[in-house]
């Protein structure tokens, strides 16, 4: 392809991932997960799937300190009570 300038204008990203004869292993693979994607877009529920699990993890990092307080605290509370019932060790679990 040439420009009016006479330059070869370089063929873009969806070209070189779409090409029938991939010039090499990664543009092929590179090329099939790009149609696996375009498929996957296509589909609205996959796409509201895809929100929702983003929107989830999101929200799940954000919280992760609370969570780890929560399960610090749970892990704690269930070393004193087997301490309290005289169980030893505790399968590794110590305050």
């Amino acid at each position: 392809m040439t420009t009016a300038d006479g330059l070869v204008a370089r063929p873009g990203w969806r070209a070189w991932l779409l090409d029938e004869t991939p010039a090499s292993r990664t543009q092929a693979r590179l090329g099939q997960a790009y149609v696996s994607w375009l498929a996957f877009r296509r589909n609205p529920l996959a796409m509201v799937g895809l929100i929702v699990l983003a929107v989830a993890a999101t929200f799940l990092f954000w919280k992760q300190a609370s969570f780890r307080s929560l399960a610090k605290t749970l892990v704690d509370i269930c070393v004193r009570s087997l301490a309290q019932r005289g169980v030893q060790g505790a399968g590794g679990l110590e305050p």
